[in-house]
């Protein structure tokens, strides 16, 4: 389908304010080196600070999908925004560790938003280019802003001794930015009265086409996690010094890995993009033992950064399935579930590594979180093929030249919309011992003015229905 300018501009002010929010969201992982060292934080304490910012990312995705139907996506999105200056003023007061776990917090419930309604305003607007142009721009928007947030963190805070007010000043400009670009939004409300249990748990209705992507992205992001929250207590065992440039620069290129490798994974299918993401996270942990084996924090980095592309290719995969599969109405319910089947595994992963370290060790707990998820990776990655072939196969047809075709809401049609082909409609028999040489019955003459009306298929009339 052809797209105008002003189809492609739209997608630029949402994409906008989900790059600047998830910017908040990997901002202070170069600051746990700061951190541990001004409050001598262990590792339990620096994974609990991590699942801190998670469980309020995981209570907002719950309610965002019945926010959204209550008070708009437009509202949502100016609280969240509203929600993470709010956040910035914490971290900047914080002196105490349960200020910066409630400044986690609020940032998690912020970054939710962004991840449900900011990611499904940028597939609506980008429904007149196709919806894999969408999920691209929505995939490289999350990928880029946590990028950008360690990135930031790491240069500033090796450039002044007491980094985190500049570093949190710094978020709050883009975020004013965030709302120059909010004033352009153009985002379809679905408002109205909310369902029974109107929340993410709606999309368990959905979850055939849910479940392929929230697995593989479930793994993929445990992966992340592991770097994210416990990188500089890895780079400190391999004799590093604890820097918060080389914290923030490895977090930062594992999510510039995840955006770049979103740009030759856009003509993959999805099959495609999930086995090459399972490949990327058994690598990736391979190099993480082969790190602890022989001492190496390069080849630790080299692990973190195969699994940030894991991470880009696994998410870009699984809202694919969801802009290519569900209508408006139901992605906000369905990328909210898609991002707790995330999440949830990603909250978990680090904590029980962190605590494994206190009580085992760091080599043998880092060993058996490798090879655990190494197998997890395996048995989901062959789930989630098999499933994205189901739905991407000839009998959806929603793959290939020709097959399936998009309407204006970026969803594509059923094979039900398609079936009342003319090629598609029974043949009548011929009669009994008519062969060759019957004798062709005689045509009716009708009038011009009354023309001939097609007779209505059973296989019609179910699809009318």
């Amino acid at each position: 389908m052809s797209s105008s300018p002003d189809s492609t501009r739209s997608m630029w002010a949402p994409a906008i304010i989900v790059t600047v929010l998830l910017v908040l969201s990997n901002a202070p992982t170069p600051l746990y080196v700061f951190w541990q060292a001004q409050h001598g934080f262990s590792s339990a304490v620096l994974s609990a600070l991590f699942s801190s910012y998670i469980i309020g990312l995981l209570l907002c995705l719950l309610g965002a999908p019945w926010l959204e139907v209550r008070i708009g996506g437009r509202l949502m999105l100016l609280a969240s925004l509203a929600a993470a200056m709010l956040a910035c003023l914490t971290f900047i007061a914080a002196r105490t560790l349960e200020a910066l776990v409630l400044a986690r917090f609020i940032s998690g419930a912020a970054v939710a938003t962004a991840l449900t309604v900011g990611v499904e305003a940028v597939l609506d607007a980008g429904r007149d280019k196709g919806a894999s142009a969408g999920s691209l721009v929505a995939s490289g928007a999350v990928s880029l802003g946590a990028a950008l947030g360690p990135l930031l963190a790491g240069s500033v805070a090796f450039a002044i001794p007491e980094p985190s007010a500049a570093v949190f000043l710094t978020e709050l400009l883009l975020l004013v930015g965030g709302v120059a670009a909010f004033a352009r939004l153009r985002h379809r409300e679905r408002r109205g009265r909310p369902g029974p249990g109107g929340s993410a748990l709606q999309g368990f209705s959905d979850k055939r086409v849910i479940a392929p992507g929230a697995a593989m992205f479930g793994v993929s992001l445990s992966a992340t996690a592991f770097s994210l929250s416990l990188g500089p207590s890895v780079l400190m065992q391999f004799g590093g010094q604890p820097s918060p440039l080389l914290a923030g620069a490895m977090a930062g290129g594992l999510f510039a890995a995840a955006t770049l490798a979103q740009l030759p994974g856009r003509r993959l299918g999805v099959p495609l993009l999930f086995a090459a993401a399972g490949a990327l996270i058994v690598s990736s942990m391979c190099l993480l033992i082969l790190a602890l084996w022989a001492g190496n924090a390069g080849l630790a980095v080299a692990s973190a950064l195969l699994g940030g592309c894991a991470y880009g290719l696994s998410q870009l995969g699984g809202l694919s399935l969801i802009a290519r599969n569900l209508p408006h109405e139901r992605r906000t319910a369905a990328t909210a579930l898609f991002n707790i089947g995330g999440y949830v595994p990603a909250a978990a992963a680090p904590l029980c590594v962190g605590l494994a370290i206190d009580q085992l060790g760091f080599t043998r707990a880092v060993l058996v979180f490798a090879v655990l998820l190494g197998m997890a990776a395996i048995v989901t990655t062959t789930f989630a093929i098999g499933a994205a072939k189901r739905l991407e196969g000839p009998s959806r047809g929603f793959t290939g030249p020709g097959r399936g075709r998009e309407d204006a809401s970026g969803a594509e049609n059923s094979v039900a919309d398609t079936a009342c082909r003319p090629s598609d409609l029974p043949r009548r028999a011929p009669a009994p011992g008519a062969g060759s040489h019957a004798p062709r019955r005689p045509r009716s003459r009708r009038s011009p003015a009354t023309p001939l009306q097609p007779r209505s298929h059973p296989a019609c009339a179910s699809s009318a229905a």
